[in-house]
């Protein structure tokens, strides 16, 4: 299975299509909020590339069927850093879901019984949807293409 290249045209490229499909409701969704991804890339440093996750395969035909089937309902991110071309991301995400668990952790200070301060961590789960699941993926990828 060959991936194909991902070239950047400008900070952020969503691609369009105009027909339906969840992938392509879900492209719609996202080029709705495309402007809020622009002051973050830019920010960064990065280019982003959103489009369906089966246009990333050169050869869609030869794909399995259960593979083809989850390709056809999700979207691919790429994050490429602008400083270094080489250092690039890729991220499915399923389209036809719209609720992602997410389960963050929190560092707390609190004082104990005797009055000794403590560090405690926390776990909470949360939910989003997906536009915000969204925009944790491109800011997850963001963190492993611009780290040092």
């Amino acid at each position: 299975m060959k991936i194909l290249p991902l070239f950047k045209s400008s900070t952020v490229d969503i691609a369009k299509y105009y027909t339906r499909g969840v992938a392509n409701n879900a492209l719609y969704r996202l080029d709705a909020v495309r402007e809020a991804f622009v002051p973050y890339a830019k920010a960064h440093n990065v280019s982003l590339k959103i489009d369906k996750a089966s246009k990333m395969i050169a050869n869609f035909d030869t794909v399995p069927p259960k593979l083809k089937e989850l390709l056809n309902r999700s979207i691919s991110i790429n994050v490429t850093n602008n400083k270094n071309r080489a250092k690039t991301k890729t991220l499915i995400i399923d389209a036809s879901k719209d609720n992602f668990l997410y389960q963050g952790e929190t560092t707390s200070l609190i004082k104990d019984n005797n009055g000794r301060l403590k560090y405690v961590k926390t776990k909470s789960n949360y939910e989003d949807n997906f536009i915000r699941a969204v925009f944790r993926a491109v800011e997850n990828l963001t963190k492993k293409v611009t780290k040092k």
